[in-house]
């Protein structure tokens, strides 16, 4: 049956005073009163009458706060705290020696690494960021997502080649950068070819996204004129159609978007790295999606 659909102010009305309110209201006043902080800040932990933050630049403080009856945070005593923090760069080497003794002293590979997870420096960088955006951006399109990963295999089955219309070459191909087992010095060495690779596969991106689009936009123009009957099953596969073409021609359109983004920034070759083989390891399903629409299309314009 899945999960009812409730109206928005509905919800809003069960939860007034929950413990969910609570922390929505403690996690935005964080934001908005972040000069209190040093800064751009982030929610650690809330506790019953204080809570625990850190800004951008690995500072942590511990703020006891009020909240009125009309639901507004306030921060009363705000106090720093000292944690001690890992230094990025002698990150692996921090890691090894905790593994190292942590050996002798349990014996235990697993709690070595329990051990290892420990709260670095907060501060941000490029590459963080950059991770951050992806993740994000992969978080969308859900709707083409689920249909094309579902029917995938079909496809393929049904004669649909899962390479077509993706070069050979777009397939990602820098793991050693991305995993970090390449160093500083060496990094330099990959950068022209981080970036060749970026636009090749931006110029991919863009083909399959005009190629669908122009389709689509010539099907709708001709489904315009049509007259068919709201209630009837053509029209209920129609809207499905349109739901999954729309969903993926916005999605693709951040990609694209997002790549050529990327492509502007200097310096970052880890950036550039990861950015081309997280989109490039889907780049057959966003063709597979794109040829989806090309067809589907072409049946309304070339009966």
């Amino acid at each position: 049956m899945g999960f009812p659909i409730v109206e928005a102010k509905t919800l809003e009305k069960i939860a007034v005073g929950s413990y969910e309110n609570k922390l929505t209201a403690v996690n935005e006043a964080v934001e908005e009163d972040s000069d209190t902080f040093g800064g751009n800040a982030l929610l650690l932990a809330t506790f019953k009458d204080h809570v625990v933050v850190v800004n951008e630049d690995g500072q942590f403080f511990k703020s006891s706060y009020k909240i009125d009856d009309g639901g507004i945070v306030k921060f009363m005593t705000t106090e720093s705290m000292d944690v001690p923090v890992v230094n990025p760069d002698n990150l692996a080497e921090e890691a090894a020696k905790k593994a190292v003794d942590n050996f002798f002293t349990s014996g235990s590979l697993g709690e070595n690494l329990l051990g290892i997870m420990s709260v670095v420096s907060t501060k941000r960088t490029p590459l963080s960021e950059t991770q951050e955006r992806l993740d994000k951006l992969f978080e969308g399109g859900t709707l083409w997502r689920k249909h094309i990963n579902k029917n995938r295999d079909k496809a393929v089955m049904h004669g649909w080649d899962y390479d077509l219309g993706v070069p050979m070459d777009i397939h990602p191909r820098f793991e050693n950068v991305c995993e970090g087992l390449v160093s500083e010095d060496d990094l330099k060495d990959f950068e022209e070819e981080t970036t060749s690779a970026l636009m090749d596969l931006e110029n991919n991106l863009v083909d399959i996204y005009e190629n669908a689009l122009v389709s689509y936009q010539n099907y709708k123009g001709i489904v315009a004129g049509m007259k068919i009957d709201s209630d009837n099953e053509e029209s209920l596969v129609l809207s499905g159609f349109e739901a999954f073409a729309e969903d993926y021609l916005d999605h693709m359109k951040e990609i694209t978007k997002f790549v050529s983004e990327e492509i502007k920034k200097e310096g970052c070759v880890m950036c550039m790295a990861t950015v081309h083989d997280e989109v490039a390891r889907r780049s057959r399903e966003l063709e597979l999606a794109g040829r989806l629409i090309r067809k589907v299309s072409a049946q309304f314009v070339n009966p």
